[in-house]
Order: C-alpha cells, then sequence, then structure tokens
C-alpha cells in the first residue's frame, strides 16, 4: 500500500486517490489513473529478470477478475510497467497453486492452449488501430495491429520467464515503443487504453479460467469500451501505488472461491479452517460445494487476505452470505481482523454477532465500514448445542451498500452471441397499438439466458412495447440478472414506471416464484397496488406473492370473457387437453391495479403456448404466431385502465358478420381469411358502421377444414384498437388420417405411408412432397386419391435425422387439403446433426412450427448421445468437433475464426 501503517489517516487518503476507476470521475473531476513512469535505467538485468529497486517506483496494477463472473480469480495477477525513451517495460507476477500444474499433462501446448498473457494497447481518442500481444513460455510472441497479423515486429518484442517461487512466477517483457507506434520524448502525459488479460490452465477442475485487469461484463477482450486506461508520466520517484479497474456496470465480488469449488485434497483453497469445518457438497451429486461448521468449530473458517489488500478503510462494503444451520440451536458472528500497533492481529469491527440464523438456505447481507490495517475476516458459529451446525453455500464481499434486490448485467445466451447473420424476430400479428406499453419480463436464470429475452422479445416485437427482462438467479436469492442496463430496470421499478409485469415458465427448470425474492417481490406488488397490473402463470406454490394472492384472490373469468377469445386452439388438433390455456384464467382488482393468472403449456421456453410434442412436427398451421398474438390481447387487457374493444365473429352465407362492444361507431376492419396451413384464402378491407360490419368473401380458396377469420380494428392512423379471431370449418374433400406404417425407418430403405380421404372425387390426386428439416425437397411424386391410398417414399436422399412429409389433396393445380407428417430417421449422419447444428434456433416457431420440439422429438427417437455443444453454443459449426465430422461450417451460423 501507498504509506506505512501507523499513518492512518494519510493512508485513508491515499488510497481512497489509487483506486483506479476507469469509468468513473473522482473529486475534482480529475481521472486518477495508473502511471507509466519514466525510468532512467533498463529495469530487467542482462538475464532479464527484474531490478527491484527500479520496479518499486512502478504503479502496482492488480485485483484481475473473471470476465462475465463479477469475481476475482483465484489465481492472482498484478502488473507493473515503466518506459524509457526506447522501449515500455512491462513485468506480470502470476500466482500459482503447484499442485494444479498440468505442465505434464499438456507438455507442448502452444501459444493459446496453455498458460499465456494477452496484453492490450490503444492510444485513448484516436482512430488508430488496437494492439493485441500474446507471450506464453517457450512460444513466439503474437503481435496483431488494427486486426493484422505482424510477424516481424513480433520478433522484436522479448519475453523472459522468471520463477520466483513454486508459487509465483513472472513473465519480464520488453516492447520497444517503435512496435506501438510510439515515441518515447512525446509520452508524458498521454493516455491510452490498456488491458492485460491472463489464460490460466493450473486449475483444479483441468479448466482454463480467463482473468482480466479490467473488469469485463462478458468474455471478449476485443471491446476496447470496456478496457482500463493508463497515463504516461515524467520521471518519478515516488513509491508506487497499488491500483484497480471497477466497471460500474456491475460491482465485483472480492472474494476469490466464494463458493468453496475449487479445493485441494477436499479443502476449499483460499479459505482457513479446522478439522470441525469440512468441504461437503450441499446434497449428494449436486456439484455445489459448503463448509459445514459443527461440534467445537467456534470460528468457522477465516479468510480474505487478499480482499484486504483491495479494500479502502472508512469505505462501505456489504458481505452476501448464503447459509443455514441444521438443528436447534446456532446463530452467526462475523469480525473484522486487523493489525494492532504491537502487532498482533486482533478482533475490532463486530459486522454480525448473534444473528439468527434459519434453518433453510437464505442470503444473508451485512453492510460494514472497513478497518485500518485489516488482514482478513472471521465467520464464527455460535451455538451451545454441538450437534448442530452452521452451513455456508457462498460468501462475497462487495463495495458499496448492496441490498438484497440487485440487478446484474448479462448477454444474450450467457455471453456465447451467435455471429454471422442473425435470424430474424417475426413480428407479431396483433399490430402496433395507439397507446405505448412498458413491460418488464422476469424468469429465471438458466444456461440459455437468451432464451427467456428471446422468447419474449419475439411476443413484444412489432408492438407498440418497450420492454426489460429480469432472470432470477438462486431460490430466493433476490439476484437478477438482465440484457437491459441494470440502472434503467432498477429505476424503473423504483419509480413505478411499469405499466406490466409478466412473470413467466423458463426452459427446462420449472416456474419462477420461487427465485424471485422478498424484495423485489415487494417492489412489484406495492406497484400493482398503485395501478400497475401483473400477469402471471399459475402454479401451486407463489412464494413471496402467495399472501398477495389471497389478498386479492383471482377468479376464474366466464366463457364470454375477452381473455377467452382469440386463440385458435381448435387448430391445433394434437394439443393435450390438460395443457389447453384457455381453460383456466382468473382475474382480480388489486388496489388500483390487476392480476391475471394464466395457464399455459410451455414445458421448455419460457411463455409459448405450445402444441404437444407430435404435434409440433405435424401442423403446417403458424400456430406461434397467433399464440403471440393472444399474448399481445392478453398484456393490453391487463395494462388498460379503459374496456378493450372485443369482436363478436359470426359465419354468414356469404362470408362473416362481425359486432364489436366497447369500440368507436365508426372505423376500419381489416380481415384475413386464413387456411390451417397459414396459407392466406381471402383478405380485404370494410368500414365499421355503429360498431358492426358485414364482410363477403370468395370461399373458393378455403382448404376443407377448419379456417380462420382474423380482423384489425385500426383507427385513423393504421394503429390497432383491436386484434380479434374465430375458428370456423368447411365441408368438403379432406384427407382423414396421414401416417406411416412402418415401426423404423432407414436410410436405406423406404416409408411405407397410408392414408384415408373423405368424399374423394374423380380425377383427385394425391401430391406429396418429401423435405429435409429445411423445406428443401428430396422426392416428390402422385397417385390417384380414392378413399384409401397407400405410397411409398424412397430414403435414399436423406442426409438429416428429421425430414418432412407433405401431402396434398388436389384438382386440376387446385388445393382442397393438406397435411404434414414428421419422418424421423434414426442415426442418418449423426455426427453432422448433433455436432453442427443448434437445434435450439432451427427456424424460429413463428415461421417454422417444428423448431422448439425438434430437440425433443429427436431425443426420444435417436436418443441422448448428443454432442457437447447442443445446448450450450450458440452456433451451428462447433470448433470442438469441426475436425472430428468433418464440418464445413454450413449453416446460417459460423464459429468465429
Amino acid at each position: 500500500m501507498s504509506t506505512k501503517s501507523s499513518k492512518g489517516v494519510m493512508r485513508k487518503v491515499l488510497l481512497a486517490l489509487c483506486m483506479c476507476v476507469c469509468s468513473s470521475v473522482l473529486f475534482a473531476a480529475e481521472e486518477v489513473l495508473p502511471k507509466i513512469k519514466l525510468t532512467e535505467k533498463n529495469p530487467f538485468n542482462k538475464r532479464g529478470w527484474i531490478e527491484n529497486k527500479l520496479w518499486d517506483k512502478a504503479d502496482v496494477l492488480g485485483r484481475f477478475s473473471i470476465p462475465g463472473k463479477a469475481v476475482v480469480a483465484i489465481n492472482q495477477t498484478d502488473v507493473r510497467l515503466l518506459y524509457d525513451k526506447n522501449n515500455l517495460y512491462m513485468t506480470i507476477r502470476g500466482k500459482r497453486q503447484p499442485e494444479w500444474d498440468r505442465s505434464k499433462e499438456i507438455p507442448n501446448p502452444g501459444l493459446w492452449k496453455g498458460n499465456n498473457y494477452e496484453i492490450f494497447f490503444k492510444e485513448a481518442n484516436s482512430s488508430a488501430g488496437r494492439i493485441h500481444i500474446a507471450i506464453a513460455r517457450k512460444e513466439t510472441p503474437y503481435l496483431m495491429i488494427g486486426g493484422i497479423l505482424d510477424k516481424v515486429n513480433a520478433k522484436k518484442i522479448k519475453a523472459v520467464w522468471q520463477d520466483q517461487s513454486k508459487y509465483t512466477f513472472l513473465a519480464n517483457v520488453t516492447i520497444p515503443l517503435s512496435v506501438l507506434g510510439l515515441e518515447g520524448k512525446a509520452l508524458a502525459g498521454k493516455k491510452m487504453l490498456f488491458n492485460v488479460a491472463r489464460q490460466d490452465a493450473d486449475t483444479p477442475e483441468k479448466k482454463i479460467v480467463h482473468s482480466s485487469y479490467a473488469a469485463l461484463g462478458i468474455l471478449n477482450y476485443h471491446q476496447e469500451d470496456n478496457w482500463a486506461k493508463v497515463e504516461f508520466t515524467g520521471k518519478d520517484d515516488t513509491k508506487g501505488k497499488f491500483c484497480w479497474h471497477d466497471n460500474k456496470a456491475f460491482r465485483i465480488n472480492l472474494l476469490p472461491n466464494s463458493d468453496f469449488s475449487a479445493a485441494v485434497n477436499d479443502r476449499a483453497v483460499l479459505w482457513n479452517y479446522g478439522k470441525d469445518t469440512q468441504r461437503q457438497e450441499t446434497m449428494l451429486y449436486a456439484g455445489t460445494y459448503m463448509l459445514s461448521a459443527t461440534n467445537k468449530a467456534y470460528i468457522a473458517f477465516t479468510g480474505g487476505w487478499d480482499a484486504a489488500k483491495w479494500t479502502i478503510p472508512g469505505k462501505e462494503y456489504t458481505f452476501r452470505i448464503r447459509m443455514r444451520r441444521q438443528g436447534n440451536d446456532g446463530s452467526f458472528g462475523l469480525i473484522q481482523l486487523a493489525k494492532r500497533p504491537d502487532g498482533k492481529v486482533r478482533g475490532k469491527t463486530y459486522v454480525a454477532w448473534g444473528t439468527p440464523v434459519s434453518n433453510e438456505w437464505h442470503d444473508y447481507y451485512f453492510t460494514t465500514k472497513i478497518d485500518e490495517n485489516l488482514v482478513q475476516f472471521a465467520f464464527y458459529r455460535r451455538a451451545k448445542d454441538k450437534d448442530s451446525k452452521m452451513e455456508f453455500a457462498f460468501v462475497g464481499l462487495y463495495e458499496g451498500k448492496v441490498g438484497s434486490f440487485e440487478v446484474r448485467k448479462a448477454t444474450a445466451d450467457s455471453g456465447k452471441i451467435p455471429v454471422g447473420d442473425p435470424i430474424a424476430t417475426p413480428v407479431n400479428i396483433y399490430g402496433k397499438s395507439p397507446e405505448k406499453l412498458k413491460v418488464l419480463y422476469i424468469g429465471n436464470y438458466t444456461s440459455g439466458i437468451a432464451h427467456c429475452a428471446r422468447e419474449f422479445a419475439e411476443i413484444v416485437n412489432g408492438l407498440n412495447v418497450e420492454s426489460d427482462t429480469l432472470n432470477a438467479s438462486a431460490k430466493d436469492a433476490d439476484i437478477y440478472y438482465t440484457v437491459s442496463e441494470p440502472a434503467k430496470v432498477i429505476n424503473s421499478i423504483e419509480k413505478n414506471e411499469y405499466d406490466l409485469y409478466v412473470i413467466g415458465n423458463t426452459p427446462f427448470s420449472g416456474i419462477s416464484y420461487e427465485r424471485i425474492g422478498k424484495e423485489l417481490s415487494g417492489k412489484i406488488i406495492a406497484n400493482v397496488e398503485k395501478g400497475a397490473s401483473i400477469v402471471m402463470l399459475q402454479h401451486k406454490k407463489y412464494n413471496h406473492f402467495t399472501s398477495f394472492l389471497k389478498k386479492y384472490p383471482p377468479k376464474k373469468v366466464k366463457e364470454d370473457h375477452f381473455l377467452k377469445q382469440s386463440l385458435p386452439s381448435e387448430m391445433f388438433t394434437l394439443m393435450k387437453e390438460n395443457d389447453k390455456p384457455l381453460a383456466d384464467i382468473r382475474e382480480s382488482k388489486a388496489g388500483k391495479g390487476k392480476i391475471v393468472l394464466l395457464k399455459t403449456a410451455a414445458p421448455r421456453m419460457a411463455l409459448q403456448l405450445l402444441n404437444s410434442d407430435d404435434e409440433a412436427l405435424y401442423t403446417v398451421f403458424p400456430y406461434e404466431n397467433y399464440t403471440n398474438g393472444w399474448y399481445a390481447r392478453v398484456f393490453h387487457y391487463a395494462a388498460a385502465k379503459k374496456p378493450v374493444p372485443l369482436a363478436k365473429i359470426t359465419k354468414t352465407e356469404k362470408g362473416i358478420a362481425v359486432s364489436y362492444t366497447n369500440a368507436p361507431a365508426m372505423g376500419n376492419i381489416f380481415w384475413k381469411i386464413t387456411n390451417k396451413d397459414g396459407s392466406t384464402a381471402a383478405s380485404g378491407k370494410a368500414a365499421l358502421v355503429n360498431g358492426k360490419a358485414a364482410i363477403a368473401f370468395d370461399s373458393s380458396n378455403i382448404l376443407s377444414g377448419k379456417y380462420m377469420a382474423e380482423l384489425h380494428l385500426k383507427d385513423g392512423a393504421n394503429k390497432v384498437l383491436a386484434y380479434d379471431n374465430e375458428v370456423f370449418e368447411k365441408n368438403g374433400p379432406a384427407i382423414a388420417s396421414l401416417k406411416k406404417e412402418n415401426d423404423m425407418l432407414s436410410r436405406k430403405g423406404k416409408a411405407n405411408i397410408a392414408l384415408q380421404v373423405k368424399n374423394a372425387a374423380p380425377g383427385m390426386k394425391i401430391d406429396w412432397a418429401w423435405e429435409d428439416f429445411s423445406g428443401r425437397i428430396l422426392e416428390k411424386g402422385s397417385v390417384n386419391a380414392s378413399a384409401n391410398v397407400k405410397f411409398t417414399v424412397p430414403l435414399q436422399q436423406a442426409f438429416t435425422t428429421l425430414t418432412k412429409l407433405d401431402v396434398r389433396l388436389t384438382k386440376n393445380g387446385k388445393t382442397f387439403d393438406r397435411e404434414r407428417m414428421a419422418l424421423i430417421i434414426p442415426d442418418c449422419d449423426r455426427e453432422r446433426l448433433y455436432k453442427d447444428f443448434h437445434l435450439q434456433v432451427w427456424g424460429f416457431g413463428a415461421h417454422e412450427p417444428t423448431s422448439r420440439f425438434t430437440a425433443a422429438e429427436l431425443e426420444k427417437t435417436v436418443g441422448k448421445n448428443r454432442g457437447p455443444c447442443l445446448q450450450s453454443r450458440g452456433y451451428f459449426c462447433c470448433p470442438s468437433c469441426r475436425k472430428k465430422c468433418g464440418s464445413s461450417g454450413i449453416g446460417r451460423f459460423r464459429f468465429p475464426g
């Protein structure tokens, strides 16, 4: 640190000044940056090792954190820089655990697969390209300038590796200023964007861990706006300061290994504890760990040595501790241990003492000011009963006062962002309304955070809706992730700016209520009572919303209710009865606001009202367009401060008749007749007079079976006042059944297809087309129609497991009916299917109905022998298997590089 421990007041001031925050302004609007000081001598000796006295004056840049995880790294790194008229000098000191050394497992890792450092420079406020340097032991340095590889100048960079001890090593780097495009004489006062990143292969999990001096929200070192800054200065012999970088978008957890997952010989590293505290899994095979303190464990554990170096005396910090007790007795204590003038370390400030602890897991928050000469923290188990336990699953420390409610920045798909051409988000069929809605959607945090945001984006796209999403993390944790700006979301909640809150399902992990903490639940409830509205998916347990729903109990709506209309579930012929969303809809007033409870058939995705898995593979009706349209109606109804217009649509001899309630007497109706395959049979515009209209159309293009009339009532500015639809049926020649007679299909064989035709007329034909999953026709044919028809489909052209058979009943080129079925061919090009393609993004259901359930259906048919990238990567082409499966990167997405 900057001064001796005895000079307490001066230490406070200097430490506050040395905290290097690139994005903030300290004191009198002056940005305090780490300094790169001028040296008159080479700070490396002839062997390339450091000359300690020369380096004492260099600022130390440390507290490396893990990008995307907002926590400091276990194996810490610090950097010091000096320069002279010819060179920039850098020494990078890395800590390591010798027990984790993997040099024997990876003897020749090359530049990128083992331990390395990446160094980034860019002149601030300059259009010059960034400079990217990478170094590793026994490897030639890598240099890229402005995106162009420079092998000539790379050879001018010198890196000498110096092992100080088995726990510490140095990379001593000399970079000619000419390589950086700099001149030594003109450097004083120049500011540079800067970052150093470490790739650490020596970890207990045997996985690569990335850490960075600049605090980064995602693992992307090339986003220059998120780098730190440094400043060149002239000669300065004052002792160097310890500096770190903060990112105001999120707080950094200052306690490494907070979840005790890293261990040596089953002891959590960086934590000190005796025999009465043990590291255990939170439950059998859970893969998550805790420290369990029992018997005589009065001090459960101690830790935080590095955090003591990174904190500022007198400034507020907050502990977040996830813990529970086992047994009838037990409370918690936390004390700061500080160094006294006599050199002894003793407890000083009691952060917590005698704090009652529940027998269920909860997050506890303790805010304290840091003591002078802090050494570490001690965590206490206070219990008379020796059989009781105190269990700790997480211990974190954050700068500032942190409440239980916290919003962190997240990126789509947990940071795995596809590159290449994006899949277009379909526009909601409802359309844009005159009044703008501001909506907050809340789902669970999972490995695919993007799915929740994407699902909701599909629903609100094209509407007059400003939306944000929150993804809940652990149970009752009150910590959330958002792809929006956290400060914006928090501010909108605090100021009650959201018209509507939506709590939805989420992929694979159930309902969200148990994951929504007490503080956020309370804020939402208060805002609803003040006039906001809330749409909630039904569940058996509502956690902190239980008393709210008891206070304002929602009741079932009647069959003629607005919310019971305009979801064309009759078109979803195989939807399971228990999954039909219109079966149980409830609503109630809540103060000045409104509650709407919905039931959905969404086993995998966030807010989708879907068919069964089988139906998704058979239907040609674009159901997702209309479920999303129904959701838009629900949102507008829930948030409306006045009655919403509702249409009553009836069938007439010439077409349809419509009458509106709660609608203006005059207006324009834009109408469309939609077949069961999604095609348009007729469309037009009609005038609304005294709330009524008669619409006539030619029915010759309507297929046999069910069809849908859909209406948009619009104002003079072409904004939607109401959207409604109704399903009718047309009698005529039809395909009564369609099935395959083979139990199993093979690429070497044929599919035997049987169908029945109702009211077949002379001259009618069955035209069929066999397609791959993308719609390319592989085979086609035609047979005469009769009451019972059989034909075969040769399967030799199949190259993917999922294929589709499209069957039409026609006469003289006119289609009377159409059906579709899936033909799944097990083990057909398994390598390519499972490793090249990310099944979750096939088509995105509003345009391709099979997309949502393709992965699930294939698993049931083919088995669970999937490639490693199926769920975890947003790329069609996966680098981990490219060589094995021979992929050429086909598809719309390509893996970068």
